[in-house]
């Protein structure tokens, strides 16, 4: 009998095969079904009659269907053809036996797959499956193979290797128990699966799989999975698992099954590229071993509950090498991963987790270059109830090198939503800057000593609360090239609330914080003094203490308040006092990144107090900070700041400071005259007063004030002394400046609105602006950094009262009115006039009344390193006025005038006082030689005028007089008094040069050596006078030419007519020539016979006999 092309449809209707009641008929004892509701049932047949569906026996010798079709649909849809059934037996009262054989029709026959989604799989099915009844068991062996294997997702499509399975099963279909004795799957080179089983039905479905075996060829895998993979992979290695088994049962309350097997992991490598954004790094394994023998694994499955589970045993051991893992930012590589981890049931649900997690050889290297290498540790000892949620941790340890150690301690339960947990941790700096110097910046600061570190986390988990401390002992922190400190100890104090509401991140809430610090020594080091030498600030037992308030969440911000107190502070001043206190204290307000300073106060002994308030905000960058400071005695520590040496003998002063700056805060690298600041400076000095080097003043006040940016900043000063008194000058009483400069750059100064006033003596400068001075110039620049923008007037008023200096007794008026403008880029003009007003002075009984100078000047400087120069100064000295010369040299260029009222000489060389009255002369200095022209003055009741020249060569220096005189009555300087009128008279002309060597004479006898020669005509003189003269000369008697002179002049009517004198060779040559002003005729010739009348020479007087005699005097 045969059956051609049939076609067997399998349809699951609400759970139920259409098959079910068939077979129920030929099953022994199954309960009939009963009927839908509304249909009749069908009569029970009678007990012991077989339960056949024909009441007659069967014997079939050979069925046959050939070309058979086969489709399963239950939402999945199975589809088969071409298979062929053959069957044979004897279904009988006597005999039950029925065989059946589904077999492959020659060729492979197409089968098709359709899975939920877009899944589709098909191939070549080859089959022969037997298969013997006795329709209370069943028995089944055979094989399947399945080639051409492939599988589309969407519009993926791959391969598969074929398929290879074989199988012996057998069965009750009356009692629902299935045994699979034998099943084995082999996928080509993929692997294999193989095992044996057993399946049960009562109140629900038991299940079994033992003796179960896997292999598993990664690199095998990954080819066959490649077109479905997002991304490209590289795998390798084995996969395998020995005494597998399964075992539990499925009902209506859902699954549960215990698990068991030995999983290895042998020689797998493989590389993993990165996945945006999840993933933006890549990981590449060398080689993976170990695996997970796991004795035992509860596993649960309830209706729309995920999978749970409990009860596991059994132990984790890894050892993973060469991992690599890069990204854009870093990479990094570990040598070898090693962990243990033993698992074990704890309770009814609970499982604990013991093993330790070692990493040796791990290096990181950064994308700037910057590495790091260094081991790890990590230790576990917990307890986890899945089902009940929660985790309780004894204590987990890790270890990174020797830099950081710490534990975790505690419980988090998840049903109650709760967590109580202890950290605890340790920190080595010295050894972080050892191992991980390559990630530390070129010179970061030194840190050693330890850090510890407690904290809890405890409440709900939606509110938790956090507590935590952190230590340091035995700390030393090193700057490089700034400064040191030792002796370090502190504690940094954490309160807080991390609060959730449903899916949001945690918030930081209710904070407060403290650090209390404390350091035994301390040195600062900065800048240079003027030695060159590094200024350093050093202190001892500091103490500095912050605490934060932040009442709700972080960025709503609260309030702060800190405080650093040093006992003893050493500055870089001579003489320190090596105890000086320093305290500051600050509040305020942080807000979004807004620091408001309420109050800031800093005092450091009695040096300075300082009070100020400020905002600085950083997203913005600005910030503002204004305030005073007050309480800087001069006459205390702050004195020994000023650069001066020697220290002031006196300095006394109270400073006071009022100050504002606002702007924006700088990036880096910028220079610091372009910084966005704006400044307001207001300092002012009381009761100021000092004495140093000869100089004193007192009852001083002084203002300064600055304004602008640090490019271009606004000066002004204003100095005020009651009295000031220099040596060597007269005091100066009532003293004013004011003055104004603009700094542009920080390295330019305009100065510009100078004024100074005095009341006694009483004076007054103006200096105008355009002088500009540079305090960087190029290297270019010979001239000092001075520059003119415009032509600079100067002008100087001094009135001088009646005053004494030492011996000496002065008052007039002195005024200065000059300009000064550039040449060149080098050189300077400056010119002007001097003038002198009503001046007396009075020394030693030489007295000088009115004298009066008009002198205008013209000259050119330079100003270079080397100071002030003038040119003519760079040429041959003047050696004869080597201290004035450069000084008197501008002002005697051009042509001078030059009066004096009178000159008064007492002294007891003169029977009465000597004085020169109404002199008057022009001054004009050409080169080294001075010239006084036009000499006018009253002498001794008579006249003088003439001229005078000084030619101030180096070498010899010569000095050239030409005088004429009228009147001049000597009666007070001869010896005999009673004698006044015409024959004290003389009238005279007065030629006189003198040369000499370097330095001016010292005494009158090196004067009179320097007379080189000189021509003196007395056209005017009476015979007593003249007596006189010769006596002085002569006062010895010794010379007869004189003896006999005299004696002529004694008779009557004979007077002198012309006297001349000549200088050479240090000697006097005295020719008299005499006349007979009372005879004529004969007594006339009489007189001339005699020689009476005729030229008297006197030769050879030397001039140092003279000298030795009156020199003196």
């Amino acid at each position: 009998m045969a059956l051609i092309a049939p076609e067997v449809r399998l349809v699951a209707v609400d759970g139920r095969w259409n098959a079910l009641r068939f077979l129920a008929r030929l099953t022994a004892g199954e309960e009939e079904e009963s009927p839908p509701e509304g249909e009749k049932a069908c009569p029970r047949e009678e007990e012991g009659t077989p339960p056949f569906l024909l009441p007659i026996g069967i014997e079939l010798s050979r069925l046959e269907i050939r070309n058979l079709a086969f489709s399963l649909d239950r939402g999945e849809r199975f589809a088969l053809s071409g298979v062929t059934l053959t069957a044979s037996g004897e279904i009988s009262s006597r005999r039950r036996a029925l065989r059946v054989r589904l077999r492959s029709d020659g060729e492979p026959n197409d089968l098709e797959v359709v899975l939920p989604g877009r899944l589709r799989a098909g191939g070549a099915l080859f089959l022969d499956l037997r298969g013997e009844t006795n329709l209370e068991r069943v028995s089944i062996t055979g094989r399947l193979g399945l080639t051409k294997t492939h599988l589309t997702l969407g519009e993926e499509k791959g391969e598969f290797p074929p398929l290879a399975i074989a199988l012996s099963a057998a069965g009750e279909p009356a009692s629902g128990r299935w045994r699979v004795s034998t099943f084995r799957a082999d996928l080509a080179e993929l692997g294999h699966l193989a095992g044996r089983g057993e399946v049960t039905q009562g109140e629900g479905i038991g299940f079994a799989f033992e003796e179960g075996e896997m292999e598993l060829d990664l690199a095998r895998l990954r080819e066959v999975t490649a077109p479905f993979l997002p991304w490209p992979l590289e795998l390798e290695g084995r996969l395998s698992m020995r005494g597998m088994a399964v075992k539990g049962n499925r009902d209506a309350a859902g699954t549960k099954a215990t698990l068991r097997g030995d999983l290895r992991f042998a020689g797998i490598s493989g590389t993993f590229p990165p996945l945006p954004p999840d993933r933006p790094y890549g990981v590449s394994i060398g080689r993976l071993d170990g695996g997970v023998n796991l004795t035992a694994l509860r596993l649960s499955i309830l209706p729309g509950v995920s999978p749970r589970f409990s009860a596991i045993e059994g132990d984790l051991d890894l050892d993973l090498r060469d991992l690599h893992f890069e990204s854009a930012d870093a990479g990094g590589s570990v040598e070898d991963v090693g962990m243990d981890l033993h698992l074990s049931p704890e309770g009814e649900e609970g499982i604990a987790l013991r093993g330790e997690t070692t990493l040796r050889g791990g290096r990181l290297l950064l994308a700037d270059g910057r590495r790091a290498e260094t081991d790890a540790t990590i230790g576990i000892d917990a307890m986890l109830d899945p089902v009940a949620g929660r985790l309780r941790l004894g204590g987990v340890r890790f270890r990174l090198g020797e830099v950081l150690e710490g534990r975790v301690r505690g419980r988090i339960d998840a049903l109650a939503e709760r967590a109580d947990l202890s950290l605890g941790v340790k920190l080595h700096p010295s050894t972080l800057r050892r191992d991980f110097a390559g990630l530390l910046p070129p010179l970061p600061p030194t840190l050693s000593g330890t850090l510890t570190g407690e904290g809890k986390i405890a409440g709900r988990l939606d509110d938790l609360h956090f507590q935590g401390q952190i230590a340091l002992s035995d700390g030393a922190l090193s700057l490089p090239a700034t400064g040191s400190f030792s002796g370090l100890s502190g504690t940094l104090s954490l309160e807080t609330r991390l609060r959730r509401g449903g899916k949001a991140p945690y918030r930081i809430r209710d904070t407060t914080g403290a650090l209390v610090l404390a350091l035994r020594h301390f040195r600062i080091e900065g800048g240079t003094s003027q030695g060159g030498e590094t200024q350093t600030i050093g202190g001892e037992d500091m103490r500095w203490t912050l605490g934060i308030h932040l009442p709700g969440e972080i960025e709503k911000g609260g309030t702060f308040e800190t405080r650093i107190d040093t006992s003893r502070l050493h500055l870089p001043v001579e003489g320190d006092p090596d105890a000086l206190p320093f305290s500051l204290a600050a509040h305020g307000t942080m807000a979004r990144e807004r620091l408001r300073i309420e109050s800031l106060s800093i005092a450091l002994a009695d040096l300075f107090a300082l009070d100020a308030q400020g905002t600085l905000s950083l997203p913005q960058r600005t910030f503002a900070l204004a305030g005073r400071v007050s309480g800087i005695d001069l006459g205390g520590h702050a004195g020994r700041f000023l650069p001066l040496s020697p220290p002031p003998e006196v300095l006394s002063g109270g400073v006071s400071v009022i100050f504002s700056a606002e702007g924006d805060l700088p990036e880096g690298g910028v220079p610091l005259e372009r910084w966005p600041l704006r400044l307001s400076v207001s300092a002012t000095i009381e009761d100021f007063g000092f004495a140093w080097k000869g100089k004193r003043a007192s009852e001083g006040t002084v203002h300064l004030t600055l304004s602008g940016s640090p490019g271009n900043l606004d000066t002004s000063a204003r100095l005020s002394l009651a009295h000031l008194d220099i040596a060597g000058l007269m005091p100066i009483s009532g003293l004013s400046l004011t003055g104004g400069a603009r700094i542009e750059k920080l390295s330019s100064v305009h100065l510009g609105g100078v004024a100074l006033e005095t009341v006694e003596p009483r004076a007054k400068l103006d200096f105008g602006r355009g002088l500009t001075h540079h305090f960087a110039p190029p290297p270019a620049s010979p001239w000092g950094g001075i520059e003119l923008t415009e032509d600079v007037p100067l002008e100087v008023t001094i009135e001088f009262p009646p005053t004494s200096i030492g011996e000496t007794r002065f008052s007039g008026k002195v005024t200065l009115a000059q300009t000064l403008s550039a040449v060149t880029g080098e050189r300077f003009r400056i010119a002007g006039r001097l003038g002198v007003r009503g001046l007396m002075m009075e020394k030693s009984g030489v007295r000088l009344s009115d004298l009066a100078i008009d002198l205008p000047f013209r000259e050119e400087i330079e100003v270079g390193s080397e100071g002030v120069t003038l040119p003519t100064s760079k040429r041959d000295s003047a050696p004869v006025l080597e201290f004035v010369y450069p000084y008197l040299q501008p002002f005697l260029r051009e042509k001078g005038r030059l009066s004096l009222r009178e000159i008064r000489i007492e002294t007891a060389a003169f029977p009465r006082p000597l004085s020169v009255q109404d002199l008057s002369c022009a001054l004009r200095l050409d080169g080294r030689r001075l010239s006084v022209r036009d000499l006018s003055l009253s002498l001794l009741d008579g006249t003088v005028i003439g001229d005078l020249s000084l030619d101030l060569a180096p070498s010899a220096p010569r000095l050239e007089i030409e005088l004429e005189t009228t009147g001049l009555d000597l009666a007070d300087f001869l010896p005999e008094g009673g004698m006044r009128g015409e024959e004290t008279r003389i009238n005279g002309v007065l030629h006189l040069r003198f040369a000499g060597g370097e330095g001016l004479p010292a005494d009158p006898e090196h004067f009179v050596a320097w007379l080189e020669e000189g021509e003196i005509a007395i056209t005017r003189i009476g015979k007593r006078a003249l007596d006189r003269l010769l006596f002085a000369l002569d006062p010895d008697a010794l010379n007869p030419s004189i003896v006999g002179l005299r004696r002529n002049l004694k008779l009557g009517g004979i007077r002198p007519s012309l006297v001349r004198i000549s200088i050479r060779h240090g000697q006097l040559t005295i020719s008299v020539r005499l006349k007979a002003a009372q005879f004529q005729g004969y007594v006339l010739h009489v007189l001339s016979g005699f020689g009476l009348l005729r030229e008297h020479t006197i030769p050879r007087i030397p001039v140092s006999r003279l000298v030795k005699i009156y020199g003196k005097r």
